[in-house]
């Protein structure tokens, strides 16, 4: 993947490497959904796929969304996307783990679904539009950002998809039809963006939220301790049958809440109090 001379490291492009899981499996699918595409004409048993799936302004389904993904409008479109999908796409789920590859692809393909909507209803263009682009995108800018200065030939990745994402830009402002298409795909590419950046920061939030919760059950523990203590002193005073009714169903209830944590803060009289119950 990379040879190291001294102090300098150069990276060098190698198609990507071993097939990882998830690479594998969005391939087969997609590969099977243009197959069936290609050898139906598109319409298996008499449905129109392209109108049920493919994401549409004025039939629009929430799950078209997803599904538009997978399919293609030309094999231009499906060898162009699946190609960098192929060769990026290991390593950044290498790089992020798959669950969380499959949400960067999934997601990119959402999020430059919505960009679609949104820029049709305002300009019009395409009665509908399919294609893996956004994904494709969100792991372009992904890969970049993983790989800054993995080679290309003679450019660096992060020059190379760069030049990518500024061609597109080119390319929807040139074409009359179409180019709401184009642009399109932009917001995976900025969904990838803010899925790499913004990762640490979600990750932090997260964990403040688990220690948040952790010092909250921590704090009802203690309160319970303190009211446990109090029983067991009034039992060792005054007998089990000081106890209220109320008394011992809490005694009860908190001897099986600590026995679940793997111990418990009422000793021997609280296991005395649970056999004699």
């Amino acid at each position: 993947m990379y040879e190291e001379n001294y102090n300098r490291v150069t990276y060098r492009f190698n198609w990507g490497g071993k097939m990882t899981p998830m690479v594998r499996a969005l391939l087969i699918i997609t590969c099977a959904v243009f197959a069936l595409q290609i050898f139906t004409g598109g319409r298996p048993g008499g449905v129109d796929v392209g109108a049920l799936f493919g994401l549409s302004v004025a039939y629009f389904r929430p799950w078209q969304l997803i599904t538009s993904t997978f399919l293609h409008a030309s094999v231009f479109q499906f060898l162009f996307n699946m190609l960098w999908f192929w060769v990026l796409g290991k390593d950044v789920e290498r790089s992020v783990g798959t669950k969380k590859f499959l949400a960067l692809y999934l997601a990119g393909g959402v999020t430059a679904g919505l960009c679609w909507l949104a820029i049709a209803a305002v300009r019009g263009g395409a009665a509908s539009v399919t294609g893996a682009s956004g994904a494709v995108f969100a792991v372009l800018v992904a890969f970049a950002l993983l790989y800054p200065d993995r080679r290309f030939l003679v450019f660096k990745a992060k020059y190379f998809i760069a030049a990518v994402i500024a061609f597109w830009i080119v390319m929807s402002f040139a074409e009359e039809n179409g180019g709401v298409a184009n642009l399109a795909p932009l917001g995976g590419a900025a969904f990838g963006l803010i899925f790499l950046k913004g990762a640490p920061a979600f990750d932090s939030l997260v964990n403040r939220r688990r220690n948040g919760k952790g010092m909250k059950q921590h704090k009802n523990e203690a309160r319970i301790r303190v009211k446990v203590d109090a029983l067991l002193e009034k039992i060792s005073a005054h007998g089990l049958d000081s106890l209220t009714s109320s008394e011992k169903s809490f005694l009860k209830k908190a001897s099986r809440r600590f026995k679940r944590n793997h111990h418990s803060p009422t000793g021997s009289q609280d296991r005395d109090f649970v056999r004699r119950k």
